[in-house]
């Protein structure tokens, strides 16, 4: 039988404490939670006390990239003490995905955070969206022009996207999902 899981920053704008929400959502019948925001500033115990009176299991810890990057030690340390193993990156920064150059950077800082990661007993996850499945920017226009930022994130996408329907021919290399 699959087992259900609920995503706490669903409940973001609910006022009920972390450990309210983990008995709401064992309430309704999930099975597990992943952490949005609220685990940072909860109390821990507390978290714990709610999660084995419920049986819901700590799948992942929804954590931003800066955040990741500012407070390792700390996240780590708040997930290890309520059981949590898993950290899941839910956007990447869209300038960062801009040419292949910025997107291979990211995928070796990605990599390197991983092994550090896994070096504490924690697996690394990246939710997809939408702008990785879209052509790489720099396929249509000089990489040159494109690391200048003389246009704003979104009209790259939108430049790539477009450029992707007038000509599809056009995309020589893999999307910015595939690199």
């Amino acid at each position: 039988m699959a087992k259900i899981g609920g995503q706490l920053y669903t409940f973001r704008d609910l006022s009920e404490s972390l450990p309210e929400m983990i008995y709401r959502v064992a309430d309704h019948g999930y099975h597990g939670v992943e952490f949005g925001d609220r685990i940072h500033a909860a109390d821990t115990d507390a978290v714990r006390t709610a999660l084995a009176d419920t049986g819901l299991e700590p799948v992942a810890g929804h954590v931003s990239l800066s955040r990741l990057e500012r407070d390792f030690k700390d996240l780590l340390e708040r997930y290890e003490s309520v059981g949590c193993s898993s950290v899941v990156l839910p956007h990447l920064p869209t300038t960062r995905l801009l040419s292949t150059g910025r997107i291979e950077a990211l995928a070796d800082h990605l990599s390197e955070l991983a092994a550090r990661l896994a070096d504490r007993g924690f697996e690394l996850a990246v939710h997809t969206m939408k702008p990785m499945h879209i052509p790489v920017v720099d396929g249509y226009v000089p990489d040159s022009l494109v690391e200048s930022d003389t246009l704003p994130t979104g009209g790259w996408v939108y430049l790539a996207r477009g450029m992707h329907h007038a000509v599809p021919d056009r995309l020589l290399g893999p999307t910015r999902f595939e690199h």
